[in-house]
């Protein structure tokens, strides 16, 4: 080991050279600061600032000539002029641990300094010749960039954002005097959302919150006790409570979300394909909120415009309509349980109402509960702007995530919980649908009628109200101005209208599969369904690359066009494919659909949707690094999200979503037959003994957490 150690350079007595490179830099900030002093100087006079931020400044000055170790570490951790900004790279984010963690103490323990992050948004005010001048070196990369040049001085949007590193003796309000002392007019600086490593302290919201949440631990603990300890002869004496209590075990609520049916004549076996096409739709929903999401703190934009140019990308919004597969699936299982309802149908149409808002409700609300702990657990560099418009969304929305009304409130900014617009859209299709299967409920063609004039209408209205605008006739990812896409969002793609044809085609498909789902179809019948739907499919796809490839305002009839056919063609690809796997008629790919490894996946779905769009945004707000704009990092991303998810999905539903639903089917489902009558029952082909199983296969499944009464009416809801 000797051999291999090597020697020291100097000796005990030997004094260590100074490096010259620090003698000239002291040497060069000094002449700087000697030079630029007394108009700096003057000018902080004309700030006004409080005293303590005036002392701060001279002392960080002094330090600086002395290059002292902590004033250079609030330079080094600022972020300076963003690398590739002519390629639409808009944000620097600095170092945020190496600021905050900038804490200097005096020999007896006292703090002399603490350093704080804030974020800086530069932004060009009236005076657009900046941007102007700057455009020929940036659209050397792409001509389109030039169409966007909106988003840098929207009012609403950070435009440029830095991550400056400062000692906490200036307020925000020290630093917003300082920076419009010393920039003057033609480019507007906030300071926003200062922070330090200081720990806030719990409130008492939060201490509510865990106590919430402990209790709930307590009882999914005390479930899973008696579900497993006590024997089935002590639970069947005391069913009522049992079943109160088990609600919430775990073991019973993770076996029903891997729980198959084996039995081929069970309905949860024929609409096995359900779960397949649920998980793909979810998969999808997320990679394209990815793609979005990507947006808050990219490198290199421009991917974005150049990507979208290309037809291949379009696929990336085949989410929007995975959306509207999850409509369709909830009227096409609304009517499947509508129909086993034989009850007085207001009752039966309260019951349906009250158990939908409860079982969409509590979950939604669970979930916002739970994100008000999280500034407990997570921080970044702008996780403050992320809480601050998360407490202000909840504070001006409760009440209409509530009463479900919450895709007819406006938005001036893209709210955290963009997506909880379905839920409240789907709630009122819902009601709509519920009123005409119940009051028709005999007259099933008059039923199929309605629905499709409801269609027709509802399309009509949504052409309707994109005319004379510059709103597109479908979600589109690239608008040329923010506020193009707000428009989009709030007075067109989140209200029902433009969802209510996929949500009626539902209920229609469910109509034919009862009614032709046992007869004969021609094969070329069959083939040319085929060709159709997967053409009205893709059609509704790949048309959209027309509106990226451009980004001139088409001619109205075409718009009004679009926006009348586009969810028609897609209920009809969707009705057909639904059809065909309902009655066998879809061969492998219903097979491959059914398989069971996806039934889980699909069981936590409506979990999966909640919780993916906050996970990606709080990600986004808490990354020290900026991600650069790809394919590979947005789909990597996507992946890590839906892992995400899924795992807190599972535990969302041990803790909520699951006993909601087994106390929710306690209350609301009446046990026709005990179990010990379903023993040894099978399917022969006699009516009444079919029916008597057919019973207790409703029976079993009526605790167990579906959306209704029987596991496959899980898919009519996300």
């Amino acid at each position: 080991m000797a051999d291999v150690v090597p020697e020291p350079t100097t000796t005990p007595g030997t004094p260590i050279k100074k490096a010259r490179f620090l003698d000239t830099a002291r040497a060069f900030i000094a002449n700087n600061m000697a030079s630029a002093g007394g108009g700096f100087a003057r000018k902080l006079q004309q700030a006004d600032i409080s005293r303590e931020c005036s002392i701060g400044i001279l002392n960080f000055m002094r330090a600086m000539e002395d290059l002292e170790p902590w004033a250079l570490r609030l330079v080094d951790s600022s972020a300076k002029i963003p690398n590739g900004m002519l390629q639409a790279t808009v944000i620097e984010l600095g170092a945020f641990d190496e600021c905050i963690e900038t804490v200097v103490r005096n020999d007896d323990g006292t703090e002399r300094v603490r350093a704080q992050y804030c974020n800086l948004h530069v932004k060009s005010e009236d005076d657009l010749s900046l941007i102007h001048d700057s455009l020929p070196a940036v659209i050397i990369s792409n001509n389109r960039i030039a169409n966007f040049t909106d988003y840098l001085t929207d009012e609403r949007l950070p435009g440029f954002r830095l991550g400056i590193c400062v000692i906490t003796d200036c307020t925000e309000r020290d630093l917003q005097e300082i920076m419009n002392t010393f920039l003057g007019g033609g480019v507007k600086v906030t300071v926003r959302n200062c922070v330090t490593n200081q720990d806030e302290d719990i409130n008492t919201t939060q201490i509510w919150i865990l106590a919430v949440l402990g209790t709930v631990a307590v009882a999914v603990i005390a479930g899973t006790t008696f579900d497993v300890v006590f024997p089935s002869k002590v639970q069947e004496r005391y069913d009522c409570l049992v079943k109160c209590v088990t609600a919430f075990s775990l073991v019973k609520n993770s076996k029903y979300i891997f729980r198959s049916n084996s039995c081929e004549k069970s309905d949860t076996y024929v609409y096995g394909f359900v779960h397949g096409l649920r998980f793909f739709s979810i998969f999808w929903i997320i990679l394209g909120h990815t793609y979005a999401s990507g947006l808050h703190n990219p490198s290199r934009v421009l991917n974005a415009i150049y990507y979208f140019q290309h037809w291949h990308t379009v696929i990336v919004t085949f989410g929007c309509q995975a959306v509207d597969t999850f409509f369709f699936f909830s009227g096409f299982f609304l009517y499947f349980k509508l129909d086993k309802e034989n009850g007085n149908r207001i009752i039966v149409s309260i019951i349906a109402i009250i158990r939908r808002h409860v079982r969409v409700t509590i979950p939604t609300f669970f979930m916002i509960m739970c994100m008000y702990i999280l500034p407990l657990v997570a921080s970044g560099p702008n996780s403050k702007e992320f809480y601050n418009r998360f407490y202000d969304e909840i504070r001006d929305h409760w009440w209409d995530l509530l009463l479900q009304v919450r895709n007819w409130r406006e938005d001036f900014i893209d709210p955290i919980l963009l997506h909880v617009w379905y839920i409240s859209a789907d709630f009122q299709l819902f009601i709509i649908s519920i009123v005409v299967i119940q009051a028709f409920k005999t007259k099933k063609w008059l039923v199929c009628w309605l629905f499709g004039a409801l269609s027709f209408a509802f399309c009509t209205i949504a052409a309707w109200q994109i005319y004379g605008t510059d709103i597109p006739p479908f979600l589109i990812a690239l608008n040329t101005s923010y506020q193009k896409y707000l428009d989009t969002m709030n007075k067109f793609y989140r209200l029902p209208f433009y969802h209510g044809v996929c949500y009626f085609s539902g209920c229609m498909t469910f109509l034919a599969v009862q009614k032709y789902g046992a007869r004969r179809l021609p094969k070329v019948f069959q083939a040319v369904c085929w060709c159709i739907a997967l053409f009205c499919g893709l059609f509704c796809l790949f048309v959209k690359h027309l509106w990226y490839r451009s980004d001139g305002r088409a001619s109205e009839p075409i718009r009004m066009a679009y926006a009348f056919t586009d969810r028609i063609l897609w209920s009809v690809c969707v009705s057909w494919f639904v059809f065909a796997c309902a009655t066998c008629r879809a061969g492998p790919i219903s097979r491959f659909l059914s398989w069971e490894g996806l039934l889980p996946l699909s069981r936590l779905s409506f979990g999966v949707y909640l919780l993916h769009l906050p996970i990606q945004t709080l990600s986004y707000y808490i990354a020290r690094e900026r991600t650069f704009f790809s394919h590979y990092t947005m789909v990597s991303a996507c992946f890590a999200v839906l892992i995400w998810s899924y795992i807190l999905s599972y535990l969302m539903f041990i803790a909520c979503e699951g006993p909601t639903a087994n106390l929710d089917a306690l209350l609301f489902v009446r046990q026709r037959r005990t179990r010990s009558e379903c023993k040894g029952s099978r399917m022969n082909g006699n009516r009444v003994e079919d029916r008597k199983l057919q019973m207790c296969f409703e029976n079993q499944v009526a605790y167990s957490p579906t959306t209704d009464s029987t596991s496959v009416a899980n898919g009519y809801r996300l």
